[in-house]
C-alpha cells in the first residue's frame, strides 16, 4: 500500500518555485460548492490518523468521502448533484466490518458505486472487499468478498453493463504479471474475466499518487506510467487499441536500467528506494480522466518536479486524435492557485472528471490570506494548514 504525503507546505513550497507561464487552453470556474462537513486537518494526519480522499462519479452525481480513524464506526458519503450544484449526505454504519485489531480495523483505499451498490477496498490485512447495499437513504453492510490475489487493489469502477472493473498495479506481487484487468460480476459475486496487461516499468507504480484508470460510456482507458501509452478496452476487457505520443521535452527511462533496479535487491523498500532515486530525470503519467469523446493527459517531465503538464485528446469521426500538447499546469500565483492551474499542489487531494465539455474538480479548501511577499505568505499559510481544519469544494470548470 503505498504511502500518503502529509506535508502540504512543503509540496506547496517546490510546486509553485516555477515562474507562470501562460496556457493556450485556459478555464474558468463557473461554480464552487463547498461540502462544510468534509474536512481534513493537517495538524492532526501525522499519526495517520485520515484515509486518502476518496471519489466516484456516477449517473450525474459524483460521490465521496475521507475516513477519519479516530471515528471509524461510521462513514459520512458525501452526494453531489451535477444538476442542481448541491449535495447531500449519508450515515453509513461501518461496525459489522470491524474486527478485533491493534490500530486501524480497517484501511480503506478506495470505493466505488453506482447508486444501488457501494464497494469499499480493505487493503489492512486479508484484502477484501466489503459490499453494501442501498436501503432507504444509506447503504447497509451485504458481504464480503475476499481479493487474495490484490485484484482490484489499485482501483475500481462499475462499468456500463453492471460490472465491476478492478484494476492491479502493484510491482510487489505473488506472480509474473503485476498488472491485471479484472471483471466482477455483482450477482454471483464472483471474478468472470481477468487479463494481464503489459507494464514494462513497473517500479513507477512505487510512487504516489497517481491514477491511470478511467472509464466512459463506451469504454476503458488505462494509462501506463513511465511511457507515455495510453490502452482502450471495450466493456468485455477485449483491447481496442493504443494511444502514444512523444511529449517535448519526454525522457523515458530504458527497459534494461527498470529491469536492472527491479531486480537488483530482494527487498521492497531497498527497490523501491533504489528505483526512485534512480528515476528522478525521467518522465512518467500522473493522471488521465476521460469521457465519451474527451482524454485528458496529465504528466511530468521528471519524477522530481511537482508540477505537470497535459495533453488533450479528442474522439473524431471514431478517432482519437492529439488537439492539445505540454500545457504546463503551473503558476506562480499564491493568491489564484485554483484559478490558474487545475491540480496547483494538491495532487493527492485532488480528482478530476470530464463530464461534457465541462469539467468536475474536487480540491481541498486553500484561503486567500491577503497581499504579502512570498516568505511571509508561506509562514501564513504554514501557521493556517497546521491549525485549522480545510474543506474540499467541488468546482465545475469551463474551458475555453
Amino acid at each position: 500500500m503505498k504511502l500518503k504525503y502529509k506535508v502540504l507546505f512543503l509540496v506547496l513550497l517546490i510546486g509553485i518555485s516555477a515562474s507562470a507561464q501562460k496556457n493556450h487552453k485556459s478555464f474558468k470556474i463557473e461554480s464552487s460548492t463547498k461540502i462544510e462537513q468534509l474536512k481534513y486537518n493537517l495538524g492532526k494526519d501525522f499519526g495517520g490518523r485520515y484515509s486518502k480522499s476518496m471519489s466516484c462519479y456516477w449517473n450525474d452525481t459524483l460521490y465521496l468521502c475521507m475516513i477519519d480513524y479516530d471515528c471509524f464506526e461510521n462513514l459520512t458519503l458525501f452526494m453531489y448533484d451535477v444538476k442542481t450544484a448541491s449535495y447531500s449526505c449519508c450515515n453509513i454504519d461501518m461496525k459489522p466490518i470491524c474486527r478485533s485489531f491493534r490500530g486501524n480495523p480497517y484501511m480503506i483505499e478506495h470505493f466505488a458505486t453506482n447508486g444501488k451498490d457501494l464497494v469499499l477496498c480493505d487493503v489492512n490485512d486479508d484484502e477484501c472487499l466489503w459490499v453494501f447495499k442501498k436501503q432507504g437513504d444509506t447503504f447497509v453492510f451485504d458481504c464480503k468478498i475476499p481479493d487474495p490475489d490484490y485484484l482490484f487493489g489499485k482501483s475500481m469502477r462499475f462499468l456500463p453493463n453492471g460490472k465491476l472493473l478492478g484494476l492491479k498495479n502493484y510491482a510487489y506481487s505473488r506472480d509474473n504479471n503485476p498488472t491485471k484487468l479484472s471483471l466482477l460480476d455483482m450477482e454471483s459475486k464472483s471474478v468472470t474475466k481477468t487479463i494481464n496487461v503489459d507494464f514494462p516499468l513497473i517500479g513507477f507504480t512505487f510512487m504516489s499518487p497517481y491514477e491511470n484508470l478511467s472509464v466512459s460510456d463506451s469504454s476503458i482507458m488505462l494509462s501506463q506510467r513511465g511511457e507515455y501509452k495510453i490502452s482502450e478496452y471495450d466493456f468485455d476487457l477485449n483491447k481496442k487499441g493504443d494511444l502514444t505520443t512523444t511529449p517535448e521535452g519526454w525522457k523515458q527511462m530504458p527497459t534494461n536500467l527498470s529491469d536492472s533496479l527491479m531486480n537488483s535487491n530482494p527487498h521492497l523498500a531497498n527497490k523501491c528506494a533504489a528505483f526512485m532515486n534512480a528515476s528522478e530525470d525521467y518522465s512518467q503519467i500522473q493522471y488521465i480522466s476521460a469521457d465519451e469523446n474527451t482524454l485528458m493527459v496529465f504528466y511530468k517531465q521528471r519524477t522530481k518536479d511537482e508540477y505537470l503538464y497535459y495533453d488533450v485528446w479528442n474522439r473524431e469521426n471514431g478517432l482519437w486524435k492529439l488537439q492539445y500538447r505540454n500545457i504546463c499546469d503551473k503558476t506562480n500565483s499564491l493568491r489564484h492557485l485554483s484559478e490558474r492551474s487545475l491540480f496547483y499542489f494538491q495532487a493527492n487531494y485532488t480528482h478530476l472528471y470530464i463530464i461534457g465539455e465541462r469539467m468536475l474538480r474536487v480540491r481541498m479548501d486553500i484561503p486567500d490570506l491577503g497581499r504579502h511577499i512570498k516568505s511571509v505568505y508561506m509562514n501564513k499559510l504554514q501557521e493556517h494548514l497546521l491549525n485549522n481544519d480545510l474543506s474540499f469544494v467541488v468546482d465545475v470548470l469551463k474551458f475555453d
